[in-house]
């Protein structure tokens, strides 16, 4: 009897708070939507991108998925053919003779390192690749509680850059389905708003975007944030949210 309370009791708390699990977006038929960001002082504007995985192509003996950004007023664009292999998404946009460069592991641990590409690259090479570093494993964003990778992009110098990007395990980065070409990029962003598979909707930002500053904190404590909602410790040449207490403001810093 206490078995089957026990048993019965872990069945009503999982129902209620249910645990976010990762799932693969790399699909045919899905779409990513996101909100970006663009900031030329003291306008900062906000508009939408789309992406798809559209139809599925055999490539250089693999099965390969078809990604495109669609617009309102013109016809798609295609960005590159994609295929997956456990927790890694490779991307080749060479038809004719395709070469299959990284963009995600998604399988990475803390200290772990890889050289990824960007998708959008029209010609990737060695020379262009992004080493990135595993920071973290995390279920605590701006994404809310879903199974997330805390990245960084180490410069060739080999010292780190302030800003870090968020990888969604399994559906991409804050950008959709390729890399944030952005980390540590000051006067643009991008923000996952949701994922959907035909009708049914995978992901959902649970958060509103940067729009607003949002302070939570009760004491005093001084801190700057990027106005990609990035914290910086020591904030220089761009746009900043300072928050003290529980007030916030936007800031130039030059």
């Amino acid at each position: 009897m206490n078995r089957f309370r026990i048993t019965l009791f872990v069945i009503i708390m999982m129902a209620l708070f249910p645990i976010a699990n990762a799932e693969n977006a790399y699909v045919d038929g899905t779409v990513w939507d996101v909100q970006t960001c663009g900031i030329i002082f003291p306008i900062i504007s906000y508009g939408s991108a789309t992406y798809k995985l559209d139809g599925v192509r055999e490539i250089g003996g693999y099965e390969a998925m078809q990604l495109y950004q669609l617009y309102p007023d013109y016809d798609p664009k295609f960005i590159a053919f994609v295929r997956t292999e456990d927790d890694k998404v490779y991307f080749t946009n060479n038809e004719e003779n395709p070469e299959w460069y990284l963009c995600f592991d998604f399988g990475m641990k803390p200290g772990d390192e890889r050289i990824c590409y960007n998708m959008f690259e029209k010609h990737p090479c060695p020379s262009n690749g992004m080493l990135m570093r595993c920071l973290a494993e995390t279920t605590n964003t701006k994404y809310g509680d879903y199974p997330a990778l805390e990245m960084v992009q180490v410069p060739k110098s080999g010292t780190y850059q302030n800003s870090t990007e968020i990888w969604l395990k399994g559906l991409g980065s804050e950008s959709g389905p390729e890399i944030c070409s952005w980390a540590g990029v000051v006067g643009g962003g991008y923000t996952l708003l949701r994922v959907t598979i035909g009708d049914r909707v995978i992901f959902e930002n649970p958060g509103s975007g940067i729009a607003e500053p949002k302070v939570e904190q009760t004491s005093n404590a001084v801190r700057s944030d990027h106005i990609l909602d990035r914290r910086v410790d020591n904030p220089a040449d761009g746009v900043f949210i300072r928050a003290e207490g529980s007030t916030a403001s936007k800031m130039l810093v030059k």
